[in-house]
């Protein structure tokens, strides 16, 4: 589990890395930086993963993920209340791969990735920036 804890990591950090290659991005005031970055963040995320999915297993981490999850959810349900049902782990976990699968059939090369992450960056929907 660890191993995916790790490339998450990393790839977060070359997302953010990334941004910060971008000149309108770095033109922006910090504050308006991170109000993009908040609100973008997992859609860069997934899109980063789809894009590094020719460099290591998805499927099989993803399944790894989706059973470490399940245990915690299961030791957690017996301490908490009961809530309204949500997706399960495994559930959410299928339509992360079932957008993996789209995005991998499309062939996208590097820059269209990129054209891809610079829209969903400056196309968040915030409209109150400074």
């Amino acid at each position: 589990m660890e191993y995916v804890y790790e490339i998450a990591t990393r790839l977060l950090f070359l997302t953010v890395d990334w941004t910060r290659s971008i000149q309108a991005f770095r033109s922006l005031e910090n504050t308006d930086q991170l109000v993009l970055l908040q609100s973008t963040w997992s859609d860069l995320f997934m899109l980063g993963v789809a894009q590094c999915s020719s460099s290591f297993p998805l499927s099989p981490l993803l399944t790894l993920a989706a059973v470490h999850m399940e245990r915690s959810e299961c030791s957690e349900d017996h301490k908490s209340p009961v809530l309204p049902k949500e997706p399960s782990m495994l559930e959410k976990i299928m339509s992360v791969k079932d957008l993996l699968f789209s995005l991998e059939k499309l062939e996208l090369d590097s820059v269209e990735y990129a054209f891809l992450k610079a829209i969903v960056l400056f196309n968040s929907g915030k409209f109150s920036l400074h």
